[in-house]
């Protein structure tokens, strides 16, 4: 095949690969500056190789949100600048303006309502782009960075090569769970190679099929890449037959001092054989090797099955009340189906002993959170509430997740406007983007932390939890909020503790009139 034929047929395959770029353009914030930003956009997308969906994607993004940078941000007697950032790598495109005048709000952008009937002399498109933008991208990010401005982010996962393509039928076969169990016999457990990759996703995928969050798992050339790159570590149990016969990984944010247990599969035959004991002490000891703080996990409460699992190891310290969307399936519990979100129950375990760390804990949230720390083991030294902390401007970053319709706030520093920054976000998670669940995370360090919090309960947030060393300085107190309607007797937990825990968040969602 010709070189350009080649080209051109990988394109519509979706196997351009290039090497991660980023770059970026300062202009003037002048609508006269559009055409340029637009160009730039688009020289990039064309010397990147993207495809027409994905250009297509990059263009929309970049009128809308330039637009909305260059008319809102600024007073119009005011001169400012705006950047325009574009990461492209092979697993996804992020899209950002960052500017230093008033933040993105999509509540300021005129709402479009598709038409009954396409009638194009009665369509109105004001605010069409930005409608397309929230059907088309993932998640978008609002993050105030204080004195250095706001940034608005957009992020769209780009088209890769699943696990089940191209597949045999025969290949792709749930494992049956009633299947006999495999005779006793020796494993092996070691660090995937890139040749594991595919047989590895598809392991997963015939034992649970497609109920994981992480959606790496499913794509073998980005399983490959991330334990290229350390953002994840992944284990293969191998029987004697040298078949893939089980799986486990850590995602490990770049810097962070702990990772996420973020998979965890044996195959039915050879589950009772210690497969997934070998696998968990090959990762526990990785992860004392780089010096971890700890391992935490989310685990699903439509079963208790990992939840007892991992008993013995990690301790439960939150609950995330409908983060799982209701389209999700759990491969095998077919009986556990319900139409309505699902929940996760966090776990931690420390992998060394902390140092002490400082929490500002809300006065009527003390008494739990101190039981979350004794069960978990930590040394914490809990403040005086004081009301009179001198509290300078805030630092607030907002997540909406479109696959999940969810939405995340977190405060990065607690500040004098965070409380308006918090109802802000809340209208456009809830009233714009529609988010479904939305959690608000406040960093516990700091003093500005408990009146936060009362003034977050005033929203509507109730209590969630406690996410130990996920803050840079520390601990967050993880709030909720719900748009939705959740079972909550549907919800199965193996603890007593994580039970109490559930009946003390639900007392809390009632005191606050959620």
């Amino acid at each position: 095949m010709p070189k350009k034929a080649a080209d051109d047929h990988s394109r519509k395959r979706g196997k351009v690969m290039i090497h991660p770029v980023r770059t970026e353009i300062r202009l003037p914030s002048r609508l006269a500056f559009l055409p340029a930003a637009l160009n730039f956009v688009r020289d990039v997308a064309r010397a990147c190789g993207l495809q027409p969906e994905e250009s297509e994607f990059l263009n929309l993004a970049a009128e809308e949100a330039c637009s909305n940078s260059i008319e809102h941000a600024y007073d119009p007697r005011e001169e400012g600048n705006f950047r325009l950032i574009l990461e492209i790598s092979s697993g996804k495109i992020i899209f950002s303006v960052h500017d230093q005048g008033l933040p993105f709000d999509y509540s300021l952008a005129p709402k479009y309502e598709p038409p009954a009937e396409a009638d194009p002399d009665k369509i109105s498109t004001r605010g069409l782009g930005l409608y397309l933008i929230e059907k088309l991208v993932d998640s978008v990010e609002w993050i105030n960075h204080g004195m250095a401005g706001k940034e608005l982010r957009l992020i769209k996962k780009r088209i890769r090569q699943e696990a089940t393509e191209p597949m045999p039928g025969r290949d792709l076969t749930p494992y049956p769970e009633d299947a006999p169990q495999a005779p006793e016999q020796t494993y092996t457990v070691r660090r995937m190679r890139p040749e594991d990759a595919i047989h590895a996703a598809r392991c997963i995928y015939r034992t649970y099929g497609y109920s994981y969050e992480n959606e790496t798992t499913y794509f073998p050339e980005e399983l490959i890449k991330q334990n290229q790159s350390g953002e994840l570590l992944s284990w293969v149990g191998v029987d004697q037959e040298g078949n893939i016969v089980g799986y486990i990984e850590l995602t490990h944010p770049p810097g962070s001092p702990t990772a996420d247990l973020s998979q965890a599969v044996v195959i039915p035959s050879h589950r009772g054989r210690s497969v997934l004991n070998l696998l968990g002490l090959a990762l526990y000891a990785e992860a004392v090797k780089m010096g971890l703080a700890g391992i935490y996990t989310r685990l699903t409460t439509v079963h208790p099955f990992s939840q007892k699992a991992i008993g013995d190891y990690a301790k439960p310290c939150g609950i995330t009340l409908g983060y799982v969307p209701r389209v999700r399936r759990y491969k095998g519990l077919e009986s556990h189906e319900f139409d309505e979100r699902k929940s996760l129950i966090l776990h931690y375990c420390f992998l060394k002993a902390p140092h002490k760390t400082i929490v500002h804990a809300p006065p009527h949230h003390r008494e739990m959170m101190e039981r979350i720390y004794r069960l978990l083991g930590l040394n914490v030294e809990l403040m005086e509430t004081d009301a009179g902390a001198d509290l300078s401007g805030g630092m607030v970053k907002v997540l909406y997740n479109r696959i999940n319709g969810t939405g995340t706030i977190t405060v990065e520093k607690a500040g004098s406007d965070s409380k308006t920054e918090i109802r802000r976000a809340l209208y456009d998670l809830r009233d714009i983007a529609l988010a479904e669940a939305i959690y608000l995370l406040l960093p516990l360090a700091q003093a500005g932390t408990p009146r936060l919090c009362e003034e977050a309960e005033a929203l509507g947030f109730f209590f969630s939890g406690v996410e130990p060393c996920f803050a840079p300085d520390g601990d967050y107190l993880r709030l909720q909020y719900l748009n939705t309607t959740i079972n909550f007797d549907h919800i199965q937990l193996y603890r007593p503790f994580s039970r109490e825990l559930l009946s003390y968040i639900l007392q809390e969602k009632k005191r606050v009139g959620a």
